[in-house]
């Protein structure tokens, strides 16, 4: 550039040695005019280039920093997604805990419910004393009272477990007698399946049924168990009695 400036003034000041004086001052003046404007042009096209540098380097970072957002934005999106699929198998696993835990309450209450059933079904058949202390199964299907319910039902299997041990209980009630007349009457339960009754002169070994008590007033050992009660109040002295055990069959042993 420096090289075209010196070639123009030098053709400048040849064309201007030529010409004639007026013509020669006023060439000149064009000359140095024509070099200004080149100049400023050259200043203004320096300054340019300097700022389309600046401008590109400037780019270039912006270009860089953002590549290496998108890099950590892909990481960190790789991370969530990885993040998302652990927590969707976790949230699969914890439902198929829950449908476990859901088909292990419904077994339950059915569990529970043929036992209640079983148990209230029984209720008839079992010595009086013992039924008077069972109570019944609490009112409502749901689970919102299935502690309760088990609790209910444990404490009841408890007492007959207890009343199985044929310890000897003497129940005191109203009974049909021989001939069917309602009378005071005495009772020794002897586990669930055997008690005796006393009953005046007569005496009774009854059963349990579904439908309740069998008695049976035909026999011959009244006198063996009228003695029971006393002694088992202390009011005789201890002694061994022969007492017939009713068998499944209906026999006695």
């Amino acid at each position: 550039m420096k090289q075209s400036i010196v070639h123009i003034l030098a053709i400048c000041a040849l064309l201007t040695s030529q010409l004639g004086s007026a013509q020669q001052t006023t060439f000149a003046e064009h000359c140095t005019a024509l070099a200004a404007e080149l100049a400023a042009w050259k200043a203004t096209h320096d300054n340019r280039s300097a700022q389309l540098k600046t401008l590109e380097i400037q780019v270039s970072e912006h270009i860089h920093n953002l590549a290496q957002q998108l890099i950590q934005a892909q990481t960190t999106n790789k991370k969530l997604l990885d993040q998302k699929k652990g927590l969707e198998a976790k949230l699969a696993d914890l439902k198929a805990a829950q449908k476990r835990l859901a088909d292990k309450r419904n077994q339950i209450l059915q569990t529970l419910e043929s036992l209640e059933q079983s148990l209230e079904g029984r209720r008839a058949s079992l010595p009086e004393p013992l039924a008077d202390q069972l109570l019944p199964p609490l009112a409502g299907q749901n689970e919102h009272n299935l502690y309760s319910r088990v609790q209910r039902l444990q404490n009841s299997l408890k007492l007959c477990a207890s009343f199985a041990q044929k310890q000897p209980v003497v129940h005191h009630t109203t009974l049909g007698g021989p001939d069917g007349t309602l009378r005071d009457t005495t009772i020794i339960y002897l586990g669930l399946d055997t008690a005796y009754a006393i009953q005046n002169q007569s005496t009774a070994i009854g059963t349990p049924s579904e439908y309740g008590w069998n008695w049976n007033w035909n026999h011959d050992l009244t006198e063996t168990i009228r003695k029971a009660p006393n002694i088992l109040a202390g009011l005789d002295r201890p002694s061994l009695l022969a007492l017939p055990i009713p068998t499944a069959k209906g026999g006695q042993r």
